[in-house]
């Protein structure tokens, strides 16, 4: 009864998330196998040949989903660049180009390290919108930006448009090299088939910036 109510008072709650159902997840898990195991027994033997193909059918469902979430790289574009830059292993200043959004993001910049003390982590400047990347120019042609870090790297986060990203950085900050591209893994890729709207194309290109361009 206690899971019960936790359950339904979740459910009349307007902002719902699935964290909050873990405390009863377990409970959840228990009472819904020994709830199936009883109703089984007490069924005829056709009720207990739907339970054994409903069996089959979630082995055959979920295994192949059980691999996926296991082997899957999650959140690849919001790592991988920046392991890329890491390897490459000298970057001074980077260009988070977030102008198709129009908004930041949360990204895990530790990675620009590789975790070791110490590699210095490189300036970053978040551009959301073209006017960012004037007054990114005007410091840097104005020796405002540190000398020590220099711009030399331009990281693009677009759903396709790297050519109007790339003419648009050109423009205001010199010619571009592109180095990688990171698409979403496996998974992700999924998920914006079930659900575009929650999860929309991302796609990043790393560049670099070549120097007197």
């Amino acid at each position: 009864w206690a899971t019960g109510a936790f359950l339904l008072a979740h459910s009349l709650i307007p902002n719902k998330q699935e964290r909050f159902l873990l405390p009863i997840l377990p409970l959840l898990i228990v009472m819904g196998t020994v709830g199936l195991e009883l109703w089984g027994d007490e069924k005829d033997t056709v009720w207990r040949r739907w339970i054994h193909r409903g069996w089959i059918w979630f082995w055959v469902l979920n295994t192949p989903l059980l691999c996926l979430g296991l082997l899957d790289y999650a959140n690849k574009p919001k790592i991988e660049p920046f392991l890329r830059l890491y390897e490459h292993g000298d970057a001074t200043g980077v260009v988070m180009d977030f102008t198709e959004r129009g908004r930041g993001t949360e990204l895990p910049w530790f990675y620009l390290d590789g975790a070791d003390p110490a590699h210095p982590l490189p300036a970053v400047y978040d551009v959301t919108h073209v006017e960012d990347l004037d007054t990114l120019r005007l410091r840097r042609d104005g020796l405002l930006l540190p000398k020590s870090a220099p711009l030399n790297y331009v990281v693009i986060f677009s759903e396709g448009l790297l050519p109007e990203h790339r003419a648009m950085i050109e423009q205001h900050l010199g010619k571009t090299e592109v180095l990688a591209h990171v698409g979403p893994s496996a998974a992700e890729r999924l998920m914006m088939v079930f659900n575009p709207t929650r999860f929309p194309a991302r796609d990043v290109w790393v560049c670099r910036l070549l120097p007197g361009g």
